[in-house]
């Protein structure tokens, strides 16, 4: 069972919002909850645009790689784009791959093998590179500590530039140009994905060589699918979503008035619709966790339309395969466990080059094929991955005591690229930070992750002399030490986990209301408008009290169902790993339930995350 806190409300801003808005007063005083402290910051958070993103050009390093990669443009020299093999890699890699293709460019990929490489960008992949005629190389969603791969680069006569989102090195690479947020300029609290980052890259190149005639790239083709945004009380609607096949602001047309050459340009770039290449930005932003809000937010939901409309056979495949294309849309949440681990799988088992191909073939016949090879892969990798678990959760409790604030665990023989997800499974059942790590030839390699507020990255830097190699954020990490320094890197990770102020130990849900069964099916429809929700922007968490369990039953997948009553109204929740609760049922129970939009379009539905014995507890405590 687990704590339960309330946020606290400022009962009469509350009421004002809700007035201004025309909403329910619960509503308002979840808005209030969340943080919000004026209409105008409500409607500015539901109003989506892609006309409110700054212009790309004013990133950090973006005038000079512009300037590099239109040098590769005009001479057709070969541009590598070296990518990762997660999904924010992999769709960086894809929409570069694209838009750079379709803007004439002479391109070509690489996706390193995790087992064989590991995370970055190598020396040995600059070779590799160099040997196929590449004489420019761009990475995607690494490159910013890899020193000797640059410095290779350069003595090789190519010329690289790093985009990435990762937390700045003590040292950066002396490439001929650097593109990350964290530089400055603005964009330091962007928090953009990788993928982000590779998509502000692509729409400059896209302004610059479309000419302004393409009405600045994204801003003008992202009208017809931007919602209506919230009024005195709207509520916004899906929007109208652009066709995949219909080029808004591309062609010929777009160049007129710009120039006789830049006009060319345009015509060149006409099958190219920019905007559809966010549901590459989508699929990369969700799954790499990080906050949907700001600029993340708008390339999400933006990105989620299109996402459900594309008509790439890759795209279209996975979603026939995985029965969304049933559904109204797709959801963050359906980019978390359905969409993602799938293109994650290829990788974390061993080649990553299957789920770029699905990304980036123009056949349907290939992505079916495709798309099933993931599947089987996938399968294979939950089953490895529930072994993992299980070894690192017996180990843990041999080599751990209750007092630890982190968790360390290492062994010969786990598999590399699996480690992240499971180090996510033990902090989320134990709610501590947790690294991961495969020992082998006397060094100890893996990944960490995150819980709560602990910034992940913060703590390692003040071990970063005791490793070989360490990158990453504030959620997640990779690292790389030698096995000898293993005793002194958990006591230094251990100790830096002291210097900062954060709620350690897992059980607490923080809930936003305590409403009843009436007002469940009103706020539901409500919340639709602050979709998407995911990391940052986390889905509502409501209690009712004082129900009536009419049915509990467990059924397949252990999860354990409940029909509720207040009298009037019924409840049916699910909970999903929740059939060793059946026991705890009583007459009338307590329950927290967390949003979740129904996508069938029978209404909203309510999921079970905890429940107790009826009792009263007062708002504002834990308890």
């Amino acid at each position: 069972m687990l704590n339960w806190k309330y946020r606290t409300k400022d009962g009469e801003l509350a009421k004002a919002l809700a007035l201004e808005l025309k909403k329910p007063l619960r509503f308002g005083e979840y808005l209030v909850g969340r943080g919000f402290k004026s209409a105008e910051e409500v409607r500015n958070f539901v109003r989506v645009s892609l006309s409110s993103l700054p212009d790309p050009i004013s990133m950090p390093g973006m005038p000079r790689a512009v300037e590099l990669l239109l040098e590769a443009r005009k001479t057709q020299a070969r541009v590598a784009i070296s990518g990762d093999y997660d999904v924010d890699g992999l769709t960086a890699t894809a929409l570069l791959k694209r838009v750079l293709s379709a803007l004439g460019f002479n391109v070509m990929t690489r996706i390193p093998h995790r087992l064989d490489e590991g995370y970055g960008f190598s020396a040995d992949a600059v070779r590799e590179l160099h040997s196929q005629g590449a004489s420019y190389v761009v990475t995607v969603d690494s490159g910013v500590s890899d020193v000797e791969a640059v410095m290779v680069a350069d003595i090789l006569g190519m010329k690289v530039v790093i985009t990435d989102h990762h937390q700045l090195p003590p040292t950066l690479p002396e490439a001929a140009a650097i593109i990350n947020p964290h530089l400055g300029g603005g964009w330091e609290d962007t928090e953009l994905a990788g993928v982000g980052v590779a998509f502000m890259l692509a729409w400059a190149l896209r302004k610059e060589i479309v000419g302004k005639g393409a009405k600045e790239g994204a801003g003008e083709e992202a009208k017809e699918s931007a919602g209506q945004g919230v009024g005195a009380g709207q509520g916004v609607g899906a929007g109208k979503v652009v066709g995949a096949g219909k080029v808004v602001g591309a062609g010929k047309e777009a160049g007129k008035g710009v120039g006789k050459e830049a006009g060319e340009d345009a015509g060149e770039a006409g099958n190219l619709n920019f905007v559809e290449h966010l549901a590459l930005v989508a699929l990369g932003t969700i799954a790499d966790l990080v906050p949907l809000k700001g600029h993340n937010r708008v390339l999400a939901q933006q990105g989620l339309k299109f996402l459900m409309s594309s008509e790439w056979p890759g795209l279209y495949a996975l979603r026939r395969t995985l029965n969304l294309d049933t559904q109204i849309r797709i959801s963050a949440k359906d980019v978390a466990f359905k969409l993602a681990p799938r293109l994650n799988a290829a990788g974390r088992m061993g080649s990553a080059q299957p789920a770029l191909d699905v990304l980036l073939t123009q056949s349907m016949d290939e992505a079916k094929k495709l798309v099933e090879e993931l599947e089987a892969i996938n399968r294979v990798r939950f089953d490895t991955q529930g072994r993992l678990l299980s070894e690192a959760l017996e180990m843990l409790e041999l080599e751990h005591m209750d007092t630890d604030r982190t968790v360390v665990l290492a062994k010969e023989g786990w598999p590399k690229g699996l480690l992240g997800l499971v180090a996510s499974k033990v902090g989320e059942k134990i709610g501590k930070p947790t690294i991961m790590l495969s020992i082998e030839n006397g060094v100890a390699a893996g990944s960490g992750r995150t819980v709560g507020s602990f910034n992940l990255f913060q703590a390692l830097s003040k071990v970063r002399d005791l490793c070989l190699s360490m990158g990453g954020h504030s959620q997640a990490a990779g690292l790389k030490l030698e096995v000898k320094n293993l005793p002194a890197f958990k006591r230094g990770f251990e100790l830096a986990s002291l210097d900062q102020s954060w709620k350690w130990g897992h059980g607490e849900l923080m809930v936003d209301l305590v409403t009843n069964l009436t007002e469940l099916n009103v706020l539901g429809d409500n919340f639709a408008v602050l979709e998407p929700f995911g990391q940052g922007n986390p889905a509502p968490i409501i209690v009712v009290k004082n129900l009536n369990v009419l049915r509990s039953v467990v059924l397949k997948g252990n999860r354990l169902d409940l029909r509720l009553s207040d009298g009037l109204q019924r409840l049916n929740a699910f909970g999903f790993n929740m059939s060793h609760r059946i026991t705890d049922v009583t007459k009338v129970v307590d329950v927290v339930l967390v949003y979740e939009p129904d996508l069938s379009l029978n209404g909203n539905v309510w999921r079970l995350l905890d429940f107790r014995a009826a009792k009263e507890p007062s708002e504002g405590q834990t308890d």
